[in-house]
C-alpha cells in the first residue's frame, strides 16, 4: 500500500478537529503509559512476528494492528524476555526505531511516524468546512490461512455508512469528522464481527484478520425443522423482517468485462435508488443516477460481440426477499431438494445454513447453492448460488440480449452473492455480485475467446426518512445496457465518496488508457 498525505492550509474547523485529537493522543496517553509499561514474560525461537504478537495477544488481552507495508508479519524471530515492559518486548520484537505505538480502548497500533499534516482530512466537494472527510485505507484477511478476504462488510453500523472489500480484501472508507468518536465494524458469514475505533485507523493503511466462529452445539437449540420447512418459514416471515416502509439506499455500483483477463470496460456509478416496502407488490423500485464514469480499453477488434443483459436490473432483481427466484418461491419448492448442511454466524448471529439442488428429473437451467437464514427470526441474510452447471449452456438466452450472428456464444458459469445488512431491527439489501463466464467463437474457427463479467452492488447510505417516489425526469431505467450510457466524470464528487476500491488488474487497465477519467488511487 502507498500512504498518501495530504498537504494543504487548514481552515478553523480543520484545526479544531486537529486539536480534538491531539487531545484525545493526550488522554490515551495514561492507557497507554499502562499497558505499554506492563510487565509480560515471551520467550519465543523462530516462530513469525505474527504468532508472536498473537501470543502476545492471548497474554494481554489487546489487539494489534499495523500496515504490511511497514511490519513484515512473515519475519522469523526470537526473544526471550522475562518480566519485560512489553514496549521493551515489542522493540525487540520489531528491531525498528522508527516503529511507534498507540493504544486506544484494547488495540494497540503500529505505525511509523507521521507529520501533523498527513492527517488533515480531504475536503468535499464544495470544500466547505463542515463536509471534511477523513480516509481509512486498509486490507482483510481470514486470520487462519492469511488469505485475502472479498467481499467483507466494513462500515459504522450506527450512521448506516459503508463500503465492501474487493475481491483482493481491499477496502477504503470515507468518515467525517462527526464519526471520529465510532467505531468501525467488519463482518463477514461465518466469522467473528471486530469493531475498530474510527480515530485509531484516521490516515493509516492497515491489516486487519479475521478470525472463523466456531459455534458449539450446546450452544444451539435444536428444533423439529426439516431444510424445506425453515426456507419455508424464512418466506413466511419476510415481511416481518424487512422494511415495510420505503427507504433510500445510496449504492455504489459497478460492472466490467474482461477479454482473456484483460480488461476492456469498466464502469461505476453512485445511485440513489427508491426502495419500495418488501410488502407492497405494486410499489416497484426506482434508480435515480447521481454520478458515474467509466473506461474503455477496447480496440475496434476487441469490441465485446454480446451485450449482457441489463446489469443494473439485475442487481436489483437480485434482491431475493423482493423478486423471489424459484428457489425461494413456494409455487416452485417441489423443483428442488432442500438440505440442512451446517450453522454458522453473522454478526454473532446464528444462521442455518442451507442447500438447494434442483431434483434430477427436471433438466432446465435452475438454480443451486446456499440460503443463509437466521436460527431466531428466520431472516435471510445472504444466499451464493448459480446456474446449475449441467445446464448452465441452455441460459443463454436469459443473458445475452444482443449477440453477432457471425459468432456464437455460450455461458460457462453464471454465479451470484447476495447479503442483507440489519438495521434499526430490520433488514436491508447490502452487497450483490454477479460472475458470467463466456466463451464466443466465431463461426468457421476452431478456437473460441474467454470473456469474463461481472456486476457489483453495494449499499452505502441508509435514509428512512421523507421517502418518496422520483419524478419520472429523474429516473434512470435500470433495464438499459449499462455500459452504453453517455458517462460525464466529475473530480469533485469521486473525491471523497465511499466506493469499492479497484482491483489490481482494473487498476492496470486504467493505467493504460489516455485520462479520459481521473486514475484511481493506487492502495
Amino acid at each position: 500500500m502507498i500512504r498518501i498525505g495530504v498537504h494543504r492550509i487548514c481552515s478553523p474547523f480543520c484545526k479544531q478537529v486537529l486539536v480534538a485529537l491531539l487531545l484525545l493522543l493526550f488522554i490515551d496517553a495514561k492507557a497507554q503509559n499502562n499497558v505499554l509499561e506492563s510487565e509480560i514474560t515471551l520467550n519465543v525461537s523462530r516462530v513469525t512476528l505474527y504468532e508472536a504478537l498473537n501470543r502476545i495477544t492471548d497474554l494481554t488481552g489487546y489487539f494489534f494492528i499495523y500496515d504490511s507495508k511497514d511490519v513484515d508479519s512473515d519475519k522469523r524471530v526470537k526473544v526471550s524476555a522475562a518480566n519485560k515492559p512489553l514496549q521493551e518486548v515489542l522493540g525487540l520484537l520489531l528491531n525498528d526505531a522508527d516503529l511507534h505505538f498507540r493504544v486506544i480502548d484494547k488495540h494497540i497500533l503500529i505505525y511509523r511516524e507521521i507529520t501533523v499534516a498527513t492527517i488533515v482530512p480531504k475536503e468535499k466537494t464544495k470544500q466547505t468546512d463542515s463536509l471534511v472527510t477523513y480516509r481509512i485505507r486498509g486490507r482483510v484477511f481470514d486470520k487462519e490461512d492469511r488469505k485475502p478476504m472479498p467481499y467483507v462488510s466494513v462500515g459504522i453500523t450506527s450512521a448506516a455508512v459503508g463500503t465492501i472489500t474487493n475481491a483482493e480484501g481491499y477496502f477504503v472508507l470515507n468518515v467525517s469528522p462527526k464519526h471520529l468518536q465510532e467505531s468501525i465494524t467488519l463482518s463477514h458469514l461465518g466469522y467473528r464481527s471486530q469493531s475498530w475505533p474510527v480515530s485509531l485507523l484516521v490516515d493509516q493503511a492497515v491489516d486487519i484478520y479475521l478470525e472463523t466462529e466456531f459455534i458449539s452445539l450446546q450452544e444451539v437449540i435444536i428444533r423439529n425443522y426439516d431444510a424445506r420447512s425453515i426456507v419455508r418459514k424464512a418466506f413466511q416471515e419476510r415481511f416481518e423482517n424487512y422494511s415495510d416502509h420505503p427507504t433510500y439506499l445510496t449504492s455504489f455500483y459497478r460492472e466490467g468485462v474482461c477479454k482473456d483477463k484483460r480488461y476492456i470496460n469498466y464502469s461505476e456509478a453512485v445511485f440513489n435508488i427508491y426502495k419500495a416496502p418488501y410488502g407492497n407488490t405494486f410499489d416497484r423500485d426506482q434508480v435515480k443516477l447521481l454520478k458515474s464514469r467509466r473506461i474503455n480499453s477496447a480496440r475496434p477488434e476487441d469490441t465485446l460481440v454480446v451485450k449482457i443483459k441489463s446489469g443494473v436490473g439485475n442487481s436489483l432483481e437480485l434482491d431475493l426477499v423482493k423478486s423471489l427466484p424459484d428457489f425461494f418461491d413456494p409455487a416452485y419448492f417441489d423443483n428442488y431438494t432442500y438440505s440442512h448442511v451446517d450453522i454458522i454466524t453473522m454478526d454473532s448471529r446464528t444462521a442455518f445454513v442451507i442447500s438447494f439442488v434442483q431434483k434430477e428429473h427436471i433438466n432446465e437451467p435452475l438454480y443451486k447453492g446456499l440460503l443463509y437464514i437466521d436460527d431466531s427470526s428466520f431472516a435471510i441474510l445472504g444466499a451464493d448460488f448459480q446456474i446449475n452447471q449441467i445446464y448452465v449452456t441452455r441460459a443463454s438466452r436469459f443473458l445475452v440480449v444482443k449477440s453477432s450472428a457471425k459468432y456464437r456464444t455460450k455461458p460457462v458459469s453464471v454465479k451470484y452473492s447476495v447479503r442483507y445488512q440489519q438495521h434499526n431491527g430490520v433488514y436491508y439489501l447490502k452487497h450483490v455480485r454477479g460472475d458470467l463466464k463466456f466463451k464466443v467463437r466465431r463461426r468457421g474457427r476452431v478456437f473460441s475467446i474467454d470473456y469474463d463479467a461481472f456486476l457489483e452492488m453495494a449499499t452505502i447510505g441508509i435514509d428512512t426518512l421523507n421517502v418518496e417516489r422520483y419524478r419520472r425526469r429523474e429516473l434512470f431505467s435500470p433495464n438499459a445496457v449499462f455500459s452504453d450510457q453517455n458517462f460525464s466524470y466529475d473530480d469533485k464528487f469521486w473525491g471523497s465518496f465511499n466506493f469499492i476500491t479497484p482491483e489490481s488488474n482494473v487498476l492496470e487497465a486504467l493505467n493504460d488508457i489516455k485520462p479520459m477519467v481521473e486514475r484511481m488511487e493506487k492502495e
